[in-house]
C-alpha cells in the first residue's frame, strides 16, 4: 500500500467526530429551543389563568361586595379583601378618586384586582402573577318622579287640609310637582287655596294612554313577576314588627297582591297591585305604588313619592284617589335613595378596563 493511501485513512475518525460534534451542538440548541418554548407557553398558560383569578374575583366584588363584609353606603375611601379561588386567590383593592357630590354626582371608585395562580404542591407557591384595574362608580337606582302625588285615574281632595308639595324635603334634588294627573279625570278640590305646589303646581299629562306611557314604572313586571328584592310578599308574608321598623336602617320592600291597609307606620318601597288605603294619621317614608286608588280617610303624610293608578298600564280603568283631612304628599328625595338602596351598587364604567396595573 502506497504511502498517499495510508495518509488518507487518518481522515475519516475527525471527519467522524466533527459530524458528531455538530449533531450534537445542534441536538442540543433544539432540545434547548423545545425547552424554551415550553417555558415561554408555560408562562402564557400561567399569566392567562392568573388573568381569570383577577376577573373572578372583581367580578366577585363588583357585583356582591357585600356579601365580602363591605356594607357601608357609599363605600369607605379604600377596601380591601383576599378572595380565594379555584386555583389561586385575587387580591382586590377598590380606591375612592371621587367623593360623592349629593345625589346627582355618584362616587367614583377604581377597582384593581391581582390574580396569583399556586402550584398544587404540598407548599403552595405563585406560578404566575396579573393585575388588572376597572374604574366604577357608585349607582343609587333611580326612579322617575313626575310629582309628589301621581295618579293615572285622577285625585279627589276632600277639604282643603294637607300638603301636596314638590319641593324636595332634604334638598338634594330639584323641585318637581306637586300633582301629575290626566287631563281627564284631573285634580280636584273644593274652592279655597290651592293645595298642590311644585314646579310646576300642577303637571298636566294631557290623555290617559299620553299618561300612561309618561309615567315609567314598569307595573307589568311588578305585577307578573313581582320585585326579586322584595322582603315581605303578602299574601304569605308577615308585616314587619315593632321592632324591625325600631331599627332606623331598615327600609324593606313590600309587595302585596290585592287591595290593602296599610296596619302601621313604616318606610321603604310597597308596592300594592289593588286599591291602597293609609288609615287616619299614618306616616310612610319612601315610595307608594298603587294598582287602584289610594284611599287616605282621615288624613296621612307621605314623605317621598306617591304613584297610583297604575292598572292603567295593564287596561283596567283607572278609579281617582280619595283624600280626605290633613293628607300631606312631601317629595323627598333621600327618603326615596333610601328605599331603593337595595338595587344600589357598583357600575363598571365602559371601555374603562386597564390590563397589566402597576399592583
Amino acid at each position: 500500500m502506497s504511502r498517499r493511501l495510508r495518509r488518507r485513512r487518518g481522515i475519516a475518525l475527525p471527519t467522524i467526530l466533527m459530524l458528531i460534534a455538530i449533531l450534537s451542538v445542534m441536538a442540543a440548541g433544539a432540545i434547548t429551543l423545545v425547552g424554551t418554548e415550553r417555558r415561554v407557553v408555560g408562562y402564557e398558560a400561567g399569566a392567562t389563568r392568573a388573568y381569570a383569578l383577577a376577573r373572578s374575583g372583581m367580578d366577585r366584588f363588583l357585583s356582591a361586595r357585600d356579601s365580602l363584609g363591605f356594607t357601608s353606603v357609599p363605600p369607605a375611601p379604600v377596601e380591601s379583601v383576599r378572595v380565594a379561588l379555584p386555583g389561586g386567590y385575587a387580591d382586590v383593592v377598590m380606591e375612592q378618586v371621587r367623593a360623592e357630590l349629593g345625589l346627582a354626582s355618584p362616587a367614583m371608585y377604581v377597582v384593581r384586582s391581582r390574580g396569583v395562580l399556586l402550584d398544587r404542591s404540598a407548599r403552595p407557591r405563585p406560578l404566575a402573577e396579573r393585575t388588572i384595574a376597572q374604574y366604577a362608580r357608585w349607582q343609587r337606582a333611580a326612579m322617575q318622579v313626575l310629582a309628589a302625588h301621581t295618579s293615572l285615574g285622577g285625585i279627589n281632595k276632600l277639604g282643603n287640609a294637607g300638603t301636596l308639595s314638590g319641593i324636595d324635603a332634604c334638598g338634594a334634588a330639584t323641585a318637581v310637582a306637586g300633582v301629575a294627573v290626566p287631563a281627564t279625570p284631573g285634580y280636584a278640590q273644593p274652592p279655597g287655596p290651592f293645595l298642590p305646589v311644585g314646579t310646576p303646581n300642577l303637571l298636566d299629562l294631557g290623555t290617559v294612554p299620553l299618561a300612561i306611557q309618561t309615567v315609567t314604572v314598569d307595573w307589568g313586571t311588578i305585577v307578573s313577576q313581582g320585585i326579586a328584592a322584595a322582603a315581605v310578599q303578602l299574601p304569605g308574608g308577615i308585616w314587619p314588627s315593632p321592632a324591625q321598623w325600631a331599627d332606623p336602617d331598615y327600609w324593606p320592600i313590600i309587595v302585596v297582591n290585592g287591595d290593602y291597609t296599610v296596619p302601621s307606620d313604616g318606610r321603604g318601597l310597597l308596592a300594592v297591585t289593588g286599591t291602597l288605603t293609609l288609615p287616619a294619621m299614618r306616616q310612610w317614608d319612601g315610595i307608594l305604588l298603587s294598582g287602584g286608588a289610594l284611599l287616605v280617610p282621615g288624613g296621612a303624610t307621605v314623605q317621598g313619592a306617591v304613584v297610583t293608578g297604575l292598572n292603567a298600564k295593564l287596561g283596567a280603568a283607572a278609579s281617582a284617589d280619595q283624600l280626605s283631612g290633613p293628607y300631606v304628599a312631601q317629595y323627598h328625595a333621600c327618603h326615596i335613595a333610601r328605599a331603593l338602596d337595595v338595587f344600589k351598587g357598583l357600575t363598571p364604567l365602559r371601555n374603562a378596563t386597564i390590563d397589566r396595573w402597576a399592583y
